[in-house]
């Protein structure tokens, strides 16, 4: 046979000072089971009483049988305010799973016991900026001594959603979680908390509400290139001038319009925004235009990668951009902008420039020029003084060793002309063993390394300021002899 259990508590009634955390434990039935089954504990109402709703009760579990206000009991605001003020009446039920037996239990709340106290319990509103970081303190609280050590929260609860958007440290400092934007368009520049102080010494714990607003200020523009400026920029050499380099506009917070009623709107002249070069630029800014209104930087001449005019010569021309707003607050952004060829445009290299004789002649490595003598106008000639020397085929320059290629200067694709027309002129050691010269002018090598040239006595004047000045020449690595053929030859070595 079950038998049932059985209550062991030695009281039926518990009183409790008003304001006690609701937390705190009023009342606890215990019982026994004489078949040792598990117990499961509950509340109900007596005839006439609505109490139960006000209390909870711990089934199972490490403490079965406790009883607690669901809410802080507060004497002067009873919950029961239609029966007995501050008297409320349970019945307590116990089961084994087959048998139930129930007992009458009274708890009677006294009279309020002394809170935690702030020394400001109505503070006045606090105003903050815009923009207030985390580690700024909006609000410092202050209480009354208490019986024991007093430590803060913030009581989130639905009446004051503006709660989760604070924390608060153990001094009773308050800040923000996240900076506070007066443009904000989810919230107004208002906020409102709910401060609880709480006392290990027993005492109730005390509410403090707390206004912060939030006030406008000016805020600087923003760069909206920032994140491509942070490389360098490149621009193909010989693009228009006009066309653009760099996009340095700026976008200033303080154009967004507040949506608080209650938020006047931002001055325009804060949103208005000027572009100029910052003091920090260097003198590559003098190569550039800015835009003041819109930020867009151009070349003020297209550039060409084989003259570069930034200050190191690498083409890489460094400027700082700066925006300013009409608030006078100002922002900095460093741009650094590459010159780059364009496609299958290739550099020159040293070998492509002038070379002066000290003779006064100019050998100019043009694309489609022989190089020309002193006259600047002429292209050396044969004794007929109207034919440029030929090789034996009537259209080909004296050959190197292999035969079948033109002695070649720096940019390996030109004829060389000595100052006075009639030399060939190459970077290495001259040795050509084909006869190519006109009516006779023979081109050959000698040994250690000497090019000897047979000539008519037509051209001996001028093949002897050639040689005069090619002597001279640093590309030239033989040494040059002539020989005349007729009675009157001379050697020049």
């Amino acid at each position: 046979m079950n038998l049932p259990p059985v209550f062991t508590n030695a009281t039926t009634s518990a009183s409790e000072p008003g304001l006690t955390p609701a937390s705190h434990i009023v009342f606890t039935a215990t019982a026994n089971d004489p078949e040792h089954q598990p117990l499961i504990y509950s509340l109900s109402d007596p005839a006439g009483s609505n109490d139960a709703q006000y209390f909870s009760i711990d089934t199972t579990g490490a403490t079965p049988g406790a009883i607690r206000f669901l809410n802080t009991p507060d004497a002067d605001a009873p919950f029961n305010p239609g029966e007995t003020p501050n008297t409320y009446n349970l019945i307590v039920n116990v089961s084994d799973g087959v048998n139930r037996v129930s007992e009458n239990v009274t708890i009677t709340v006294t009279g309020n016991i002394a809170a935690a106290t702030f020394a400001d319990p109505n503070p006045a509103p606090v105003s903050v900026p815009e923009n207030t970081n985390t580690t700024t303190a909006v609000f410092q609280t202050f209480t009354n001594p208490g019986l024991g050590t007093i430590t803060y929260s913030l009581k989130n609860d639905p009446a004051f959603p503006d709660d989760a958007l604070f924390t608060i440290d153990t001094s009773g400092q308050l800040f923000f979680i996240a900076p506070p934007n007066y443009e904000n368009p989810a919230h107004g520049p208002s906020y409102t908390v709910d401060i609880v102080a709480h006392d290990s010494g027993g005492l109730a714990d005390g509410n403090q509400v707390v206004t912060v607003n939030v006030f406008n200020v000016n805020e600087a523009p923003v760069f909206n290139n920032a994140a491509i400026a942070a490389n360098h920029i490149l621009f193909q050499a010989n693009q228009a001038a006009a066309s653009l380099v760099f996009d340095g506009s700026a976008t200033d917070p303080d154009a967004a319009t507040p949506t608080s009623g209650t938020s006047p709107p931002n001055p325009s002249s804060w949103s208005t925004l000027t572009y100029s070069f910052a003091s920090s630029s260097s003198t590559d800014a003098q190569w550039f235009n800015l835009d003041p209104t819109n930020g867009h930087l151009t070349f003020k001449a297209s550039p060409d990668f084989n003259l570069p005019k930034d200050l190191n010569g690498d083409n890489v021309y460094d400027v700082t951009i700066r925006a300013t707003d009409g608030g006078g607050l100002l922002v900095d952004l460093p741009v650094h902008v590459e010159v780059t060829l364009q496609p299958g445009i290739e550099t020159k290299s040293d070998d492509d420039k002038d070379t002066q004789y000290p003779g006064g002649g100019e050998t100019k490595w043009d694309d489609d020029k022989t190089a020309q003598g002193p006259d600047d106008d002429k292209t050396a000639q044969g004794p007929d003084d109207d034919k440029t020397a030929k090789g034996p085929d009537d259209d080909k320059t004296a050959q190197g060793p292999d035969n079948d290629k033109t002695a070649k200067g720096p940019d390996h694709d030109k004829t060389a002309e000595g100052p006075g027309g009639g030399e060939t002129k190459s970077e290495g050691v001259f040795a050509s063993t084909d006869k190519n010269g006109p009516e006779g002018t023979t081109a050959q090598s000698a040994p250690g390394n000497q090019a000897h040239i047979e000539h008519p006595q037509s051209e001996l004047a001028n093949l002897v300021a050639i040689h005069a000045d090619a002597a001279q020449a640093e590309e030239h690595t033989g040494i040059m002899s002539l020989h005349h053929t007729h009675a009157t030859d001379f050697l020049l070595v």
